[in-house]
């Protein structure tokens, strides 16, 4: 990652949010069905839908509806209305269903798991797409809950989202297990396992383009296999598992863009300076 700076965004992959390049357009019309000609046309169609649902429960009582909003469902489903307005429900029935994890949402209540550095940000993979990194080691577990970290990982995907490009490209999901013990492996049920899959399948709107698992000692296939119970196909297809084969990994996302500690040539992640520019794109948008 590059220093801050006041002329330049210290996480690269986050400049220019509201635009996208000429390739990234017509990556968008090749793979996501998405026209200039069309696309308010859409979202005005996916809006309509919205309004005319008989919600006799209330679930999409002061939705978000605005352009940019349902844009990204749109984007996730191919410009299907149907299936993007299926996502829409899902998206709110989850959050109500969870008050655990979204009751306080907000930045102050994620701050602490975010400076444990849990997770950091990438640059972005050889395919374009938004890397997360995510170090067991860091995650004090007598501490945190699974629920925190569906938490902490839901806000960074709300915040990262609002970037054209993560919108067209997607996530990728970088797990780093060196450290994972055992117990705390243990302590990860199949409730949790379902939830996770769930938001990250199911409800989200984004794409996800891959689960990276580097360092990963025998039993991280404990959880992996309780998880996969509840993933779909294409998904499962997605999950890679590369042990200490950095010559895989990097087929997937370059050295030049990832920390030494996943055989890449950049400083570790400062959690500092993530928490630092959430905080301040945060007050800037209140």
């Amino acid at each position: 990652m590059r220093s801050e700076s006041p002329s330049c965004c210290p996480f690269p992959s986050l400049e220019n949010l509201d635009q996208l390049s000429d390739a990234t357009k017509e990556k968008a019309a090749r793979e996501l069905n998405e026209s200039d000609d069309t696309r308010q046309a859409k979202i005005d169609e996916l809006r309509t839908k919205i309004e005319e649902f008989k919600d006799e429960e209330g679930l999409l009582v002061d939705s978000r509806r605005d352009d940019a909003f349902l844009l990204r469902f749109l984007r996730t489903k191919k410009f299907d209305i149907d299936r993007a307005f299926q996502q829409y429900t899902n998206y709110f029935q989850f959050r109500k269903n969870h008050p655990e994890i979204f009751a306080e949402f907000n930045l102050e209540k994620v701050v602490p798991y975010l400076q444990t550095g849990t997770f950091s940000i990438g640059n972005r993979s050889r395919d374009g797409a938004q890397v997360i990194i995510l170090d067991s080691s860091k995650r004090d577990f007598s501490r945190f809950s699974t629920d925190d970290s569906v938490r902490a990982l839901a806000f960074c995907l709300d915040f990262l989202i609002e970037s054209q490009e993560t919108q067209v490209h997607g996530f990728m999901l970088v797990q780093d297990h060196a450290q994972l013990r055992f117990r705390d492996v243990l302590s990860m049920g199949r409730s949790d396992a379902k939830k996770l899959a769930g938001f990250v399948q199911d409800c989200f709107p984004a794409r996800f383009k891959g689960v990276h698992m580097l360092h990963q000692p025998w039993y991280v296939t404990i959880f992996a296999a309780i998880m996969k119970q509840f993933l779909k196909k294409k998904v499962k297809e997605r999950l890679h598992f590369h042990g200490y084969d950095y010559e895989q990994f990097h087929k997937y996302v370059a050295p030049e863009n990832l920390p030494e500690s996943l055989g890449g040539v950049l400083p570790e992640p400062d959690p500092e300076a993530w928490v630092r520019y959430v905080t301040e794109k945060s007050e800037k948008t209140e």
